[in-house]
């Protein structure tokens, strides 16, 4: 749940909390009656999801807990043929179409006016988002659902007649004959059935990425179970305009949900690049294909050790890793590390072997800048440097015979100004000089955990003859 939450914008989490965007208007509140509460709020508004499944408990509460209503929404195929004749006026039922094709989800209203090529359909906000960029469809009315809990209309939406462009908290403002942009989303499925699911995504920056992990979250539970344990093999193609080359990401996963590849590969890269401050950008397509394999073909990382304790500049020493199978034997894992031929004598070095998530952290307090990029191609970077969940991972910081004063690195200091600048460290500007050393070696599993191991660099045996 946790999890699904991050793909919610954080200005529509607002709004099933109680945020701006439920609560009514002074002006509104000023015309209520006396004794009446003054903080009801709107009805939210019905997501109509319809199509191949409307999403199984977990992902429709993803919808309830965020502000939204999910209804049913008719089938594409039991749409009627008098909709693509209906006439455009104020009364008819319209929606604002935000996945189309193997899965329908639309928010759905009434149209109160029209002139010329500019429609307010609603009576009331959608997201409250201000300046939007949407897909508006002719709706049609099937039928209405009486019910104590919760009445809705059933609803079909038809053909795209305009783009909402405005999302303010007395209507949605609509360009009619104009056209919004969405992008193509192809999801492969290979598991229990294979399958392949197509859809069509509204572009819109705030909700494109929450939409599209609804597709794919959707699409890859359908015919898994929940609470079993999988191995998920998954490779995600994002198609950006104007960028000749796609961003592609692939990793394997250990779990007992199929919802976290598209979330780490697809949900979090499109936030980053649709949020990112160097320049606008469009996608044009999600290719993500996902394989679902039962049981847990993983690992930990039990413990570590080294042939020796105390090591030489320049010597190569062998690191020894146990890996304990889920549910399986052991087996051992021998890494050669190279130990720098400037490491300084006398300093302790601890060796780190650990997975792919703990590498990320670690990167990240040694490289905080590598995570803080200055331009978009940077952000691309970034996004790709994925270290696989199956790698495991070695790590060590060795002390150079030197320090770094100023930014600058000074290893050949006499022994004297060296002692010096170390006692008196000038004021933060002397810091020790350090080589970091990272090698991974890919397993047949994904790991998980870390162990470390301690040595200790020792001057050169003399030759004596």
């Amino acid at each position: 749940r946790a999890v699904m939450q991050m793909a919610v914008p954080a200005s529509l989490r607002a709004s099933a909390t109680g945020g701006r965007l439920d609560a009514f208007p002074p002006a509104v509140r000023g015309l209520l009656p006396a004794g009446i509460d003054p903080t009801i709020r709107p009805l939210p508004i019905p997501r109509a999801v319809g199509g191949m499944a409307a999403g199984g408990r977990p992902l429709r509460s993803l919808l309830e807990g965020n502000g939204f209503v999910p209804v049913q929404m008719v089938a594409p195929a039991a749409r009627s043929d008098a909709m693509a004749e209906a006439k455009l006026e104020p009364g008819v039922s319209v929606g604002a179409v935000f996945v189309r094709g193997d899965l329908d989800i639309s928010g759905m209203g009434t149209l109160t006016w029209i002139e010329g090529d500019t429609a307010l359909a609603f009576g009331h906000s959608l997201f409250g988002s201000g300046e939007t960029d949407i897909p508006l469809a002719l709706g049609d009315v099937q039928a209405v659902v009486p019910s104590l809990l919760k009445s809705f209309k059933l609803t079909a939406a038809g053909r795209i007649v305009g783009r909402i462009t405005q999302d303010r908290e007395s209507a949605v403002l609509a360009k009619i004959g104009e056209e919004a942009p969405t992008f193509p989303c192809k999801v492969r499925v290979k598991g229990t059935v294979d399958d392949e699911y197509d859809y069509r995504v509204a572009g819109y920056w705030e909700t494109a990425p929450m939409f599209t992990f609804y597709a794919l979250a959707n699409s890859s539970a359908r015919w898994e179970g929940i609470g079993h344990r999988y191995t998920l093999t998954a490779r995600t193609t994002i198609s950006l305009k104007g960028r000749k080359e796609p961003l592609v990401l692939e990793n394997v996963y250990t779990s007992y949900s199929v919802v976290p590849p598209s979330m780490d590969l697809v949900v979090m890269p499109m936030e980053m690049l649709l949020l990112n401050p160097y320049r606008e950008v469009e996608i044009e397509a999600v290719d993500y294909e996902l394989e679902v394999r039962p049981g847990f073909e993983a690992a930990l990382i039990e413990s570590a050790w080294a042939d020796r304790v105390q090591v030489e500049p320049g010597s190569e020493v062998t690191v020894y890793v146990r890996l304990r199978r889920y549910r399986g034997d052991q087996t051992v894992k021998k890494l050669k590390l190279q130990v720098p031929d400037t490491a300084r004598p006398g300093t302790k070095v601890t060796i780190i072997v650990c997975d792919a998530m703990t590498n990320r952290v670690i990167k990240r307090g040694l490289d905080p800048g590598f995570f803080a990029p200055r331009s978009f191609e940077s952000v691309v970077d970034m996004l790709e440097e994925m270290d696989s969940n199956k790698n495991l991972v070695l790590r060590a910081s060795f002390f150079e015979q030197g320090l770094r004063y100023a930014g600058g690195a000074m290893p050949a200091l006499p022994p004297s100004a060296l002692s010096i600048l170390e006692h008196n460290r000038l004021g933060g500007e002397a810091e020790p000089l350090v080589t970091d050393i990272e090698q991974s070696v890919q397993t047949p599993w994904v790991l998980e955990g870390s162990q470390s191991v301690s040595l200790t660099i020792k001057l050169p045996e003399t030759y004596s003859p």
